[in-house]
């Protein structure tokens, strides 16, 4: 689970405080956001999504009342958006900063994975690593020169996180045929319907692929 991943990283932060020797950059992943889709007797995709969500608000929440709090920007990014299309643009992911410094609410602007790269680069005083970083566009809107240092509070899910998904289902049957060892190898259109069915329901359409505008596009930048 990735609350047991999040308490280790808690335990060695604690740790790296305690020696004085806290990073400047950390890297930390949770992967249980990518889930066993409906396979029978494994973790279901709602508990497994709580879990990641949980695990994430719990770091947020130890970082935000440690002494390293006043000086940490947290970037949030899902790897990719498991061909999964919403209301906008089938190539959107969610993408969160976390930081007293953060100005907080939606900032609707288009940006990739190198532009936030690019953010950190410029925070740490780094050179760039690619092309494409040398490129990208750093966050520089996204701040406030006043912090909050408030601490954050992680909300108690009401999901069970021990949930498992039932057998002989046709869903359980259709997961089978997934292969799940690693991330972004299973045929993704079909894992998609498998939870969009799970989640939805069989009478609500799947939606299609989406492309955003020109004009929201224009507007974004």
């Amino acid at each position: 689970p990735d609350i047991e991943r999040a308490k280790v990283f808690i335990a060695d932060l604690a740790g790296m405080e305690r020696d004085g020797k806290v990073p400047r950059f950390m890297v930390l992943r949770l992967g249980n956001d990518h889930t066993s889709g409906t396979s029978a007797g494994k973790i279901s995709p709602l508990s497994a999504m709580t879990d990641n969500d949980l695990a994430l608000g719990i770091i947020v929440e130890a970082i935000s009342r440690s002494a390293i709090w006043p000086r940490t920007a947290i970037f949030v990014l899902e790897d990719d958006a498991q061909n999964g299309p919403d209301h906008v643009d089938s190539h959107r992911s969610p993408f969160f900063v976390i930081s007293p410094y953060a100005a907080g609410g939606v900032f609707h602007r288009f940006a990739n994975t190198t532009d936030v790269i690019a953010t950190m680069e410029e925070i740490l005083g780094l050179g760039t690593l690619s092309q494409f970083d040398h490129f990208g566009r750093p966050l520089r809107d996204i701040w406030r020169t006043t912090p909050d240092l408030r601490p954050y509070a992680a909300l108690t899910p009401s999901v069970n996180l021990n949930d498992v998904n039932p057998p002989a289902t046709r869903e359980a049957r259709e997961s089978a045929r997934l292969d799940l060892r690693f991330e972004d190898i299973a045929d993704e259109v079909l894992f998609n319907h498998i939870l969009w069915r799970m989640m939805k329901g069989e009478q609500t359409p799947y939606p299609g692929t989406r492309r955003i505008s020109q004009l929201e596009l224009a507007r974004a930048r």
